[in-house]
């Protein structure tokens, strides 16, 4: 009687340690699953403000030529004037 209920038990042992098992592999999964979709969001945040950093760096590129243009005329102006005088 006793070796039946020890087997018995080491059944009841093994199926509990079998479902211990599963769980910890289906939430590692779910942490790791987690982990990547956290990265993606942080990884495409960034690649967001990257772009926004450029867009906002040609604009201001765009605005310093255009700026810059008359005062190369004027320059060029002065330039003549002084290689003719």
């Amino acid at each position: 009687m006793a070796s039946s209920e020890a087997l018995g038990n080491a059944s009841k042992a093994e199926a509990a340690i079998s479902t211990i098992e599963e769980v910890a592999t289906a939430t590692g999964n779910e942490a790791a699953d987690y982990r990547e979709a956290v990265n993606r969001e942080a990884n495409g945040v960034g690649v967001q403000k990257m772009n926004d950093a450029i867009e906002t760096f040609r604009q201001m590129q765009q605005k310093l030529e255009e700026l810059y243009a008359p005062l190369l005329a004027e320059q060029q102006k002065l330039d003549s004037c002084v290689s003719i005088g």
